[in-house]
């Protein structure tokens, strides 16, 4: 389950990490969570900076198990032929993740796997859903749709996927981009792995209730105080809904339920901007990718942004294409959506390669990105490069509040 003390860590640790600090050494990691033994190391060096080496070692182990944010699904040597023998649309159901109380309604996802493909056949198709059962195969009360921030990884593939997704009913999904299975048993034989590692961090980035739960969603997204004037604004409101049938009590469970997940404290930049090479080990993994394979920049506006790189498109009628995204990872609760102007740069050492992009574009969670396609015909080829330099500047020129009907143009 995870834990609103969580959040403290968790920004923590996104403070000293790729998502926010480019600078660092850790920027060559493949994940945009850096490693588990990058937050191992973190919980550990904090409890001797606090507690002067007199923690035991099982406590400290406790601290990790309740502030690491990430969830994992590990399969053994022995556990991956079972993995490889299973069937077309055969789901493996992997561990859950909660958010809310006991005395709310509480949010349970969980991990499933698909190794033989669900949508795909023969692909390895990792998604995030409600786990049904738990949520007793409904949606909490009053609730409209959720809105998460997902990140789903495999350390033996160094494959991560991150994208912000909206729950609109207990069906909803969102997996991964197939990955081939007959690629995967290549990348765990060449690597001599001996076992399977999959990872998956959700945060909370908003909750949409039903109409009669417009005081509340106002409230929570400007996060004010509950006082009794609420409390009659939002009786009155039920009062005026035929759909209002529970209590202003328990709306205010609900609402409580949630509230300690959100991140408070997330704020836009004006304008941000990231320059991503790619060389070495990442750029022969994008000579040696296939279609659908994707490659992230690290974070950064404070982490509201990445660029997604398909160098051989993003699926099979774009195979060929190189596709590059700006994409949208997170906005603060009250902001419903942004209007942006952004150019992305991209050039090869050996001068052979070059795009220059340029455009204005309304974001929010149902348009989260920014995407570009070309021939080769149109930019040149890559291929006996070096490094390849992504350079991204962004400029946020209007916004949207959640309760508003007018967009605002920020001023100069």
């Amino acid at each position: 389950t995870t834990s609103p003390h969580a959040l403290l860590f968790n920004q923590l640790f996104r403070d000293l990490s790729t998502m926010n600090k480019p600078s660092l050494s850790t920027l060559g990691y493949w994940s945009s969570l850096g490693s588990r033994t990058d937050r191992k190391a973190l919980v550990q060096g904090y409890t001797r900076l606090s507690f002067n080496d007199s923690f035991p070692v099982d406590i400290i182990g406790t601290i990790l198990c309740f502030y690491d944010c990430v969830t994992y699904w590990n399969f053994n040597h022995a556990q991956l032929q079972q993995l490889y023998d299973m069937q077309y649309k055969q789901v493996l159901v992997g561990p859950r993740i909660t958010f809310g109380t006991a005395r709310g309604d509480p949010l349970h996802f969980c991990c499933t796997l698909c190794p033989s493909g669900w949508s795909h056949r023969e692909c390895v198709q990792f998604y995030v859903e409600f786990d049904k059962e738990a949520m007793h195969y409904r949606l909490p009360r009053c609730v409209k749709s959720v809105t998460v921030y997902l990140v789903i990884y495999c350390t033996q593939l160094k494959y991560e996927y991150r994208t912000p997704k909206t729950f609109v009913n207990i069906e909803s999904a969102q997996g991964w981009p197939p990955y081939r299975l007959c690629d995967l048993k290549m990348a765990m034989r060449n690597g001599n792995h001996s076992s399977l590692n999959f990872g998956c961090y959700l945060e909370l980035l908003r909750i949409e209730y039903h109409s009669h739960m417009h005081m509340l969603n106002m409230i929570a997204s400007h996060d004010l105080p509950l006082c009794s004037s609420d409390h009659a604004a939002i009786e009155s409101d039920m009062d005026s809904d035929s759909s209002g049938d529970i209590d202003c009590v328990s709306l205010l469970d609900l609402y409580r339920c949630y509230d300690g997940f959100f991140d408070k404290q997330h704020q836009l930049r004006r304008s941000s901007r990231c320059c991503w090479k790619a060389k070495s080990a990442l750029l022969e993994r994008f000579k040696n990718a296939r279609h659908s394979q994707g490659f992230y920049s690290p974070n950064f506006g404070n982490s509201t942004w990445c660029l997604s790189c398909s160098p051989l498109g993003i699926k099979q009628s774009y195979e060929g294409k190189f596709c590059i995204a700006l994409k949208l990872l997170r906005l603060p609760s009250h902001i419903k959506s942004v209007t942006v102007k952004h150019e992305i740069t991209i050039t090869s050492d050996d001068g052979k390669f070059c795009v220059c992009l340029a455009h204005c574009k309304e974001f929010d969670y149902h348009h989260k990105a920014s995407r570009f396609s070309r021939c080769r015909e149109e930019i040149g080829s890559w291929r006996d490069c070096k490094m390849l330099v992504f350079s991204v500047q962004v400029e946020i020129i209007g916004q949207q509040c959640v309760d508003d009907d007018v967009s605002m143009a920020l001023d100069s």
